[in-house]
């Protein structure tokens, strides 16, 4: 954060010590990773219900897992 505001917006050389990022998709949808999380944890019928948000689905083309994680956080 120094370099930066200082003016130096060089690549960060400690950057390299992390692994490219690959983008792979997986074919599993958000409402299959909930099933399975449902599964895993058993949780309360009222906390399965209100999380699942009965009605509410992804827009078409968005509904899929890999979009979580194909940006990096802000």
């Amino acid at each position: 954060m120094k370099r930066a505001a200082a003016g130096d917006y060089t690549p960060d050389p400690k950057a390299n010590r992390f692994p490219t990022f690959e983008e792979k998709a997986s074919g599993i949808t958000l409402s299959d990773l909930f099933d399975k999380w449902q599964a895993e944890t058993k949780p309360a019928g009222s906390t399965a219900t209100t999380w699942r948000r009965p009605g509410v689905s992804p827009a078409p083309g968005h509904g899929g897992s890999a979009r979580l994680a194909s940006s990096p956080p802000t």
